[in-house]
C-alpha cells in the first residue's frame, strides 16, 4: 500500500492557497496550510511533511526564506519556493540556506505539479 505524500502549503494569501489545496489535493496529494513563517516552522516539525510549498513573502519578522532556513536546520524535508518576485536580492537571500525547486507566480500550466514532483522523486531515489 503506497502512503499518501504530505504537502504544508505555506501561503499567507487564501485565495492562493485555496487555490494551490485543490491542485494538489486533485494529484492525490494530503495538503495542511500555514500562513506564517512561524506556524510553518511549527507546522514542519508537528506534521513532518515530505515538501514544504513555500512562499518567499510572508508578513511579520519571519518571512518564507528565513522560515525555510529554520526548518532546515531541524529536518531535511524539501523546500520548493514560490515567488512573485525574484529580484537579485531576493535570490542571494534564497542562496543562503538549501532549497530543492522554485516556482515562479502566477503559476503557468504544469510547472508547479511538475516540479513538485521532480523534488519528491529525486527525495525517494535518495538524491535530495
Amino acid at each position: 500500500m503506497t502512503r499518501t505524500l504530505r504537502i504544508l502549503i505555506v501561503e499567507d494569501e487564501m485565495i492562493v492557497a485555496h487555490d494551490l489545496q485543490l491542485r494538489l489535493r486533485r494529484r492525490g496529494y494530503a495538503t495542511s496550510h500555514a500562513r506564517t513563517g512561524d506556524e510553518a516552522v511549527h507546522a514542519a516539525r508537528a506534521l513532518q511533511p515530505d515538501l514544504v510549498l513555500m512562499d518567499v513573502g510572508l508578513p511579520g519578522g519571519c518571512d518564507g526564506i528565513a522560515a525555510a532556513c529554520r526548518i532546515r536546520q531541524e529536518s531535511t524535508v524539501p523546500v520548493v519556493y514560490v515567488t512573485a518576485s525574484l529580484d537579485g536580492a531576493t535570490r542571494r537571500r534564497m542562496e543562503e540556506c538549501p532549497f530543492d525547486g522554485c516556482v515562479p507566480k502566477p503559476f503557468v500550466g504544469e510547472d508547479l505539479e511538475t516540479t513538485i514532483a521532480k523534488v519528491l522523486a529525486q527525495r525517494q531515489d535518495g538524491q535530495v
